[in-house]
């Protein structure tokens, strides 16, 4: 098996990160993880100087969508570079950012850490508040087969 192929099965869920600056942003991410066994507790990761980047640090919330398996439509327009929100219907979340609507569950959390890594911001954020459960979730597997995201292009060669 391929080193990518194995970090794509490491990679197991995709979320719509949003947050809020002077407008609402967000992102498609492929970078997140549960922090501790028992601790509502998650880390993510955004690029350095991207617009979501910023808007989380201002802000100090963030809002990860968890998509559905059915839900390449979201993951494809948070993935491209348009008025994400346009057409979308959302709301703004306990802490401020918005929350999506037709999404089938989402996390909002305080961000109450964050650590530079290469081009990258990783958040640690506290879940404040929890909705929704999705039946099956939509992979990076998934969003790479529908051409949303690009396959990797080197990540060393196999192992």
């Amino acid at each position: 098996m391929s080193a990518d192929a194995l970090i794509d099965a490491l990679i197991t869920s995709c979320v719509v990160v949003t947050s809020k600056d002077t407008e609402p942003r967000g992102c498609l991410v492929g970078s997140v993880m549960p922090v501790g066994y028992d601790a509502a507790a998650v880390a993510f990761a955004l690029t350095t100087g991207s617009r979501t980047e910023r808007a989380v640090v201002r802000s100090g919330a963030a809002v990860l969508h968890v998509l559905a398996a059915h839900d390449l439509a979201t993951a494809r327009r948070f993935a491209t570079d348009v008025n994400r929100f346009a057409g979308i219907a959302w709301t703004f979340g306990m802490l401020g950012a918005p929350v999506l609507q037709s999404v089938e569950g989402f996390l909002e959390l305080a961000i109450t850490a964050s650590f530079p890594a290469g081009v990258h911001t990783i958040f640690y954020g506290e879940v404040r508040h929890a909705a929704g459960s999705p039946s099956r979730i939509l992979t990076m597997t998934e969003i790479r087969a529908a051409g949303v995201e690009p396959a990797r292009t080197s990540t060393g060669g196999s192992v």
